[in-house]
């Protein structure tokens, strides 16, 4: 889990119960290619490799151009789903996750989105309610 502090380690102080329960141990990060000791969410893709991203942070463009390329470098057809509401609050717009995949990229959202048109093709953006996740 990653907090707008980053990636939720042993190490970090004051974390609310529930984030206790997800931290992981420094010790198991050591062999992880970073710059800061801070370990920010394109650390965690950049050493992870996931597949899916799941935003319900609330903060607008967390998931940058660049997070989302790092991404798609390591999957072929990466699952990001912005769940946050309003759209306004979403963490990446799906016309700009579509894009940043060339067209490869399952998107879902949390609030309702018109379909994306990319390179001449529609791509329908499936709203999938946080509640489920």
């Amino acid at each position: 889990m990653v907090d707008r502090f980053g990636l939720l380690t042993d190490r970090m102080p004051n974390l609310l119960p529930f984030q206790a329960k997800l931290v992981q141990k420094c010790d198991n990060l050591q062999h992880w290619d970073t710059e800061n000791d801070v370990l920010s969410l394109l650390d965690v893709v950049r050493n992870v490799k996931p597949d899916i991203l799941i935003g319900v942070s609330g903060q607008t463009g967390l998931f940058t151009e660049e997070i989302i390329r790092e991404m798609h470098k390591h999957c072929p057809r990466p699952i990001v789903m912005p769940l946050s509401n309003p759209t306004s609050r979403v963490e990446a717009t799906p016309q700009d996750i579509i894009a940043w995949t060339e067209g490869n990229a399952l998107v879902a959202t949390g609030s309702p989105f018109s379909p994306v048109i990319w390179k001449d093709k529609i791509y329908p953006i499936a709203q999938c309610n946080n509640a489920y996740i």
